[in-house]
């Protein structure tokens, strides 16, 4: 049986909580990995995201950051290109 011990496998983030070392998905605690996992989204509006809102689907600009959060573990918008189509 294998067991792991919670503080060699922890790093206490302070106010974000406790990560996992053995997460080789992302960067997030387990405090903001937990809400993350909703099936529903409160978006919050930036003033970026005007243009989204002529599509009958639109992808704000804060909900699209926490997918690469989750999904890419860093977020960096200088990666990331704006356009008008």
């Amino acid at each position: 049986m294998t067991t792991f011990s919670k503080k060699k496998n922890s790093v206490d983030k302070g106010d974000r909580g406790i990560y996992d070392k053995r997460n080789k998905l992302n960067e997030l605690t387990g405090k903001e990995w937990l809400p993350s996992t909703k099936s529903v989204w409160i978006s919050k509006k930036n003033v970026i995201d005007k243009d989204a809102f002529e599509h009958p689907a639109p992808f704000l600009l804060e909900d699209i950051r926490r997918l690469v959060k989750f999904f890419y573990g860093k977020w960096n918008i200088s990666n990331c290109s704006l356009s008008r189509r």
